[in-house]
């Protein structure tokens, strides 16, 4: 190659600002060591977690010092280059070649002590040494070699973190139950354990065996699930192809608790994994319809294509996303919103009506509630069948803040049912014809909208839990469906054709459309830019877009009852539990008025021809 004069380097500072902004805390840290010891054919990996330190040791096959060098230290090394499975047999784990940035996440000392073959050898890496590399601008850097004589390892790999930069005074607990939610292949007939502080991982540190009460598993294979939940009322099975002209399958379940208290509070709720390690934490944040059986599902989703050899790597950087521009996760986003969601939706709240949330302590507590007579009647809800066209007759039941889909009939039409044509008590003024009728009206707007059906079923199913919540005096719930309306009608609005081609022909095509660029395929094909609208834009995006279009939005303060639906979610309310007092029959009342009114702008709006 000749010399052309120009070169291209990195500093060390690089490593730095991405080994801090990837990894942040000891599970996900972590699990990249036990993922690199699942590659390495581990058997038995042990973490312990002592005062100032923590160690990994695995008895896998070691690193030879050549290894170490071109492997482990070698940044960006791609393993499945050199072969897709290990010499057992195993699926390869790893990827990006980026697993030694983890460290550095949470620890400032790495000691690194492998044996191959019987030849031990260790290193230490000091990030303060690479720091300091970085005011030189120094592009290399050598970790200090252990002696021979300090060397005491027989087999396998151990690593040392020392100068831990956060709190392990209760990273036992926390450890355990997260690793036991992030692989598949811990103690599931893979020959593989994960052994903290001398007990090694098991099922029940998933923290939520006994608290699935209604089970949706995913193809026969993976009926199996209907034995793994001790408390387990009834069990379905649902499809598990996600797009037949590909051939993509999926395998797992999706459950629903009990009560929403029992959802573990990591933001783990359907998780996604891909060759038993998880990809994705959640992957209903992507997913527009908030209904409140939402608040009760959990469920994890092993979908290895997402992660094929022979295709481009859509797993972010630090392993916790997928890229959501990609159309195979576009694919199962379509899958887990058609074929899983409408499913339970359909069903769920028969299901509470049958079996109730709260069942009576000794019965909870009855041996009869065992795995074995709890083998679930099995119902085949494929959604290949007419599940979706079906309406369930909303239930009344205030305890359970029931639910009920308007669904889609096979002409496309939306389905009525009578809710509306009922009185709803109120406690206090206004007169209750009055909020009967504002639901009434947003339910005929939306119904007689050109919003693509598939949103506005989402839409007018939320407006009838919104309309149950507030029936049954549930109004921090009435409140989250509030903000849900909202959403889909911003959401819905935008997906509509003429809207669409209104957004395209502006002389300045609004920013969250123009980043895709004006060539992009998508613009060619209207169908397919709504589902991409659908799938990806945020509420920031939808909240820009319809301040443009519709005068008096701006004016209306279109984001309170998001804001409001954000500030009441599980999560925040552990965080501020005073919070809550604020949102009262008073405030849902208001809340109400203020969504008709938008609704009232927003459905009404048609967009002006461009000269």
């Amino acid at each position: 190659m000749s010399d052309s004069g120009y070169e291209l380097s990195f500093s060390l500072n690089t490593l730095n600002h991405l080994s801090e902004g990837l990894y942040s805390n000891i599970p996900a840290v972590l699990s990249e060591l036990v993922a690199n010891a699942w590659d390495a054919d581990a058997t038995e990996v042990s973490i312990n977690i002592r005062q100032d330190e923590i160690v990994i040791q695995d008895n896998g096959i070691g690193m030879s010092i050549e290894d170490a060098n071109t492997k482990f230290l070698r940044i960006g090394h791609q393993k499945r280059e050199d072969s897709a499975n290990t010499i057992s047999g195993r699926h390869v784990m790893g990827r990006k070649g980026i697993g030694i940035l983890a460290i550095f996440g949470i620890a400032n000392i790495a000691e690194v002590y492998s044996c191959k073959d019987g030849v031990p050898h260790g290193f230490i890496i000091h990030k303060g040494d690479i720091e300091r590399g970085i005011s030189s601008d120094v592009t290399l850097y050598r970790p200090s070699s252990v002696p021979q004589e300090a060397l005491s390892i027989e087999s396998g790999t151990k690593i040392i973190l020392r100068e831990i930069k956060s709190s392990i005074g209760n990273a036992e607990k926390t450890l355990r139950t997260d690793l036991a939610r992030r692989f598949t292949i811990i103690n599931n007939n893979c020959n593989f354990s994960v052994i903290i502080n001398n007990t090694p991982i098991n099922d029940n540190d998933r923290d939520y065996l006994n608290k699935v009460q209604f089970l949706w598993y995913l193809g026969e294979e993976s009926s199996k699930y209907a034995n793994f939940f001790t408390k387990l009322k009834k069990s379905f099975e649902i499809t598990n192809l996600v797009d037949g002209m590909s051939g993509m399958t999926v395998k797992g379940w999706i459950g629903t608790v009990y009560r929403p208290s029992d959802i573990p509070t990591s933001n783990h709720t359907i998780s996604i994994f891909a060759h038993g390690k998880m990809i994705q934490e959640d992957i209903l944040i992507d997913i527009t319809d908030a209904g409140l059986y939402r608040q009760y599902i959990i469920g994890e989703i092993e979908a290895d294509f997402m992660d094929s050899d022979d295709e481009d790597d859509i797993i972010t950087s630090n392993r916790q996303r997928i890229k959501q521009t990609d159309p195979r996760y576009l694919k199962l986003l379509e899958y887990v919103k058609i074929d899983i969601m409408r499913v339970i939706a359909s069903t769920w709240t028969k299901l509470r009506k049958e079996y109730p949330s709260n069942p009576k302590k000794e019965e909870v507590n009855d041996s009869s509630l065992s795995k074995d007579s709890n083998s679930s009647e099995k119902e085949n809800t494929n959604a290949s069948s007419d599940s979706s066209t079906a309406t369930e007759n909303a239930s009344s039941d205030s305890s359970t803040a029931t639910e009920n889909a308007s669904s889609e009939t096979n002409d496309g039409e939306v389905e009525d049912n009578s809710f509306f044509d009922d009185d709803i008590p109120e406690p206090s003024p206004p007169p209750k014809q009055e909020i009967t009728t504002a639901f009434r009206e947003m339910k005929n707007l939306v119904k007689n909208s050109n919003i693509p059906n598939q949103m506005k079923n989402i839409i007018l199913y939320d407006i009838q839990q919104a309309a149950y919540a507030y029936k049954g005096t549930s109004f921090k719930a009435c409140i989250v469906m509030l903000g849900a309306i909202l959403e889909g009608v911003m959401l819905g609005t935008i997906q509509r054709t003429d809207v669409l081609e209104y957004l395209i022909a502006l002389p300045q095509v609004p920013k969250p459309l123009s980043d895709l660029g004006p060539r992009n395929p998508k613009f060619a094909d209207r169908t397919v830019l709504a589902q991409y609208i659908g799938t990806t834009f945020s509420f920031q995006d939808c909240k820009e877009i319809i301040e443009l279009c519709v005068q008096g939005t701006n004016k209306l303060g279109v984001d309170i009852l998001q804001t409001v639906r954000n500030s009441i979610h599980p999560g925040s309310v552990l965080k501020d539990m005073k919070q809550l007092a604020r949102f009262n029959h008073q405030s849902a009342v208001g809340y109400i008025a203020k969504l008709h009114e938008i609704i009232n702008l927003v459905i009404l709006w048609n967009p002006p021809s461009i000269p």
